[in-house]
């Protein structure tokens, strides 16, 4: 009877080793919430980027970074709003839920999946289409007529078919990059984002995302309420 106790212990243990979400992978990738008594961290980042080419800054980010929920085979939970939530511009959302995540000393790497089985992921950007900045008939005031659309115009949302994100947490401080590609289905043709973030905590922040620290199967885009 002892012997095959051992066996199972012994199999057991096995399976926890090859398991790439198995406890072991996750108790090691905790490293990174220390600080935080595991309980998690947010930061607040500038960003800077272009969308296909066109340069853009003054755009900000919150980073939340919680361990993983139930059934998350990824060892945390990465979030990435744009502020503000409403109508913000060339900003980006992005869940680690929807994506592979390897964790490699303090740098987390996310890649969008393959295929995605029953829903769309919920990661996605926003910008001005072009073609809504167009004028709609000719004036004398084309340059100022061109600024006051660009303030009026509501952001495009694009899903990101493709997209890849890194982010580095050292003392206190968060920097990484995001890319993705999704089709504008106004301007119909793909687009591309590309961004640079970095910043630091940001205690105010916390309850901005709070509600994602219990985050369920079905998240509800906060842009949709």
């Amino acid at each position: 009877m002892m012997k095959a106790k051992h066996r199972v212990t012994f199999m057991l243990m096995m399976l926890m080793i090859a398991e790439p979400g198995g406890l072991m992978d996750k108790a090691e990738a905790q490293d990174l919430l220390l600080a935080s008594g595991g309980m998690g961290m947010t930061f607040r980042a500038s960003l800077v980027g272009t969308i296909n080419g066109n340069p853009f800054d003054r755009a900000q980010v919150m980073v939340r970074l919680t361990p993983a929920p139930a059934g998350d085979p990824n060892p945390y939970l990465l979030v990435v709003q744009g502020l503000p939530e409403k109508n913000s511009k060339n900003t980006f959302f992005w869940i680690s839920r929807d994506t592979t995540m390897d964790v490699v000393n303090q740098t987390i790497r996310c890649k969008t999946k393959a295929r995605y089985v029953r829903r769309r992921p919920d990661i996605f950007f926003f910008y001005v289409s072009p073609i809504l900045l167009e004028p709609h008939y000719i004036t004398q005031h084309e340059e100022e007529d061109r600024e006051l659309a660009v303030q009026l115009a509501l952001p495009t949302k694009i899903f990101a078919n493709i997209g890849e994100l890194e982010a580095t947490f050292t003392g206190g401080k968060v920097q990484g990059w995001v890319r993705m590609k999704g089709y504008d289905f106004v301007e119909n043709a793909y687009t591309s984002y590309t961004a640079r973030f970095s910043g630091s905590i940001d205690e105010m922040s916390e309850q901005k995302l709070e509600k994602y620290k219990n985050i369920g199967a079905h998240l509800q885009d906060p842009r949709e309420e």
